[in-house]
């Protein structure tokens, strides 16, 4: 990563940070309910996709190009959805408790 996208992520996390600071609780609370069903969503279809991963590695039948494809594609999203973590860890910190979150 270079050094221009690095100052572009760290302002992109300022005005983040600063958005989710003006918010009030309430409209927070709903942001972390969204952000914590979006997460879930993020880890079910990561587990589909290393399950898949998986499965292309230990098959003869299926191309190792096409494995490694599977493979690259995981560790990236594997790397997005720690992102999210972070975010939606830092928005419970502003928030300061887990709210319940309903069902679907």
């Amino acid at each position: 990563m270079s050094e221009s996208d690095l100052s572009s992520e760290s302002k992109c996390g300022e005005v983040l940070r600063d958005y989710l600071a003006s918010v009030d609780k309430t409209m927070l609370e709903r942001l972390v309910i969204d952000a914590i069903r979006e997460h879930r969503c993020l880890l079910e279809s990561d587990q589909l996709l290393h399950e898949e991963w998986q499965r292309a590695a230990t098959s003869p039948s299926i191309p190792q190009e096409h494995a490694e494809t599977l493979r690259a594609h995981c560790l990236d999203r594997q790397q997005a959805t720690a992102a999210q973590q972070e975010i939606l860890s830092y928005m419970l910190d502003l928030l300061g408790y887990i709210p319940t979150v309903p069902p679907d």
